[in-house]
């Protein structure tokens, strides 16, 4: 989150601080008809208390300037060590105006300022109810825990400092002094009528810590929620998780019962690895001419990966971030190697361009020299063959192509495609399916690891990539699964990487990335070129990564261009 988002999200905090206020009023007004006076204090201080917040709030979108921030934090963080508290919070607040914002262990910090200043904030009554609310719930066990855990949580430390602030700040709070109520009136003289002891007076200070309280819980229990998501999404990634991630996902519902984003993730989990009708290794097998053509998919299950790479791989590419979270919520079937030349003659053997492929070698070499317009088209017409052989599959053209122009030998040089929403018919992947099946389960650059080979993969070996060797350069393609076993990923894919570029159904766009966390994302609606993916027999090894993006305008047909084809489950 950026310093000024995180001025939206206390925003947001104010407004809510305010509202429950107003809550806490009108439950006592309910109660009894003496919590009058006590609900109208209640809604003064929520307004009154919400006024520094919002201010804060609103300084929050300032543009940093790092260095001064830097400056101040370190002679806060000195002055702090001397005890020197007034020149440790002049400091802190000088931070915070140069930079917007204080990140959160510093605002824990200043919240210690101002309880040995006896600066009673409502920041600092907020942070000593969260520092109650974590010890409550036995965090700094948990803490403690995690701490010695490689894979643990950040929010670790965090929360052993809150715990580290408590003794302090229950010192500040037992040195104040409640007001004693008001006594009752003396009896009167027996001959006069009893007069009614007067109404207790409210404890407005003890209500306002109530109300604090009741917040300060709220927004524990949506921090504690939003971290256990997080961490059962990055668990989710390998089967080996899995088991932890389902763990955290329950605790979430524990705490939420009716959090919809949980239901989700527990169910894709569940889809992945353990209640799906396929698994990871089931293969589908169409005979498309005597047993000799065939296509072979492999199951690819639903999941949630992280997208893009981080800016610490080398060679990465500016479109290749932020990286973020994608979920493919259902399983497909994914072709285990490009469209071959046997296959694209067996499916287009009637048109005027049999087999458009610059490397006429033999059926099992990758078609290429195929636009995006030629690839739909060719889904198209494999959807129409498998169901003629198949009727009980209840395929469909997925696509409809409005083609406005044909060139030579009948190809198409500009149409309009679109997706028919209620089909099953083969199709292109999208972007993220095809990332995630390419990476089938890992994070480095290649699915092999850190480095590539020509053993491995079809390209450009005069150059290498991190330890890399070289290796041979065949300066063409080679037969589709031609490294056997060695260009195998885990979900069964052969040439992910290298051979040729393969056809994505997305539109490119270099800044898409920025829109953040997707759920089975089809990209941008428009554009002028379309994604490619994998890299080819001729570029360098660094095109050929997990992450690497690069486009084509659709009418491109080069002989290092192919294509591979998924179906959606039944």
């Amino acid at each position: 989150m950026t310093r000024t988002g995180k001025g939206r999200a206390l925003g947001r905090v104010v407004s809510w601080v305010s509202f429950t206020a107003r809550g806490v009023a009108l439950s006592l007004l309910l109660l009894t008809p003496l919590a009058v006076p006590v609900a109208f204090g209640v809604v003064s201080l929520g307004m009154v208390l919400s006024v520094p917040l919002a201010a804060h709030a609103s300084v929050l979108g300032a543009q940093p300037d790092d260095t001064k921030f830097d400056d101040a934090i370190d002679a806060a963080e000195q002055a702090w060590k001397r005890k020197d508290w007034a020149k440790s919070k002049a400091e802190f607040l000088k931070a915070e105006k140069e930079s917007g914002s204080l990140f959160h262990d510093y605002r824990m910090h200043l919240a210690f300022v101002y309880a040995e200043l006896g600066e009673k904030t409502l920041g600092l009554e907020q942070l000593e109810k969260f520092a109650d609310r974590e010890q409550e719930k036995g965090n700094l066990k948990w803490a403690e825990s995690e701490r010695q855990n490689p894979d643990g949580t950040d929010d670790a430390p965090k929360i052993l400092k809150y715990a580290e602030l408590k003794p302090r700040l229950d010192a500040m709070k037992n040195g104040e002094k409640t007001p004693p109520p008001k006594a009752a009136s003396p009896p009167t003289p027996p001959l006069v009528a009893p007069t009614p002891a007067p109404a207790p007076q409210p404890n407005l200070e003890e209500i306002a810590r109530r109300a604090g309280e009741i917040a300060a819980a709220a927004a524990s229990k949506s921090t504690e929620i939003r971290m256990r998501l997080e961490n059962a999404q990055r668990d989710a990634e390998q089967r080996e998780t899995k088991d932890r991630a389902l763990q955290e996902v329950e605790r979430v519902l524990k705490l939420d019962p009716a959090n919809t984003e949980a239901k989700e993730l527990r169910k894709s989990i569940e889809s992945r690895y353990t209640g799906a009708t396929y698994k990871v290794g089931d293969t589908q097998k169409i005979d498309l001419k005597d047993n000799e053509i065939v296509i072979e998919t492999m199951w690819i299950p639903a999941g949630v990966f992280t997208m893009g790479s981080p800016a610490s791989e080398a060679l990465r590419s500016d479109d290749e971030g932020p990286q973020h979270q994608v979920r493919i919520s259902k399983g497909f079937w994914m072709m285990t190697t490009e469209v071959q030349q046997g296959q694209w003659q067996a499916v287009m053997g009637s048109t005027k361009n049999p087999n458009p492929s610059g490397f006429k070698s033999g059926p099992t070499y990758p078609v290429e020299a195929v636009s995006w317009y030629d690839a739909v088209e060719f889904a198209n017409k494999l959807t129409e063959a498998v169901a003629k052989k198949n009727p009980q599959m209840n395929l469909k053209a997925y696509y409809t192509i409005a083609v406005s122009k044909r060139g030579e030998n009948d190809q198409i040089e500009e149409a309009e495609v679109r997706i028919n929403a209620e089909a099953r018919g083969y199709r292109l992947p999208t972007e993220a399916e095809w990332e995630y099946a390419c990476r089938a389960g890992t994070t480095g650059p290649f699915h092999f690891g850190q480095t590539i080979s020509t053993n491995q993969a079809n390209y450009n070996g005069n150059y290498v990539y991190g330890a890399g060797d070289k290796g041979e350069y065949r300066q063409r393609t080679t037969p589709t699964a031609f490294f056997g076993a060695a260009g195998r990923n885990a979900f069964g894919l052969y040439d992910m990487h290298g051979n040729v570029w393969e056809w994505c159904w997305d539109w490119y766009d270099a800044e898409w990335y920025k829109g953040g966390d997707r759920k089975d994302p089809i990209g941008p609606q428009t554009g002028s070129h379309r994604v490619l993916r994998g890299g080819s027999w001729d570029y360098y090894p660094g095109h050929l990564r997990s992450a690497g993006r690069d486009r084509g305008r659709p009418t491109y047909r080069l002989n290092n261009i192919g294509f591979r084809l998924c179906l959606d489950s039944e």
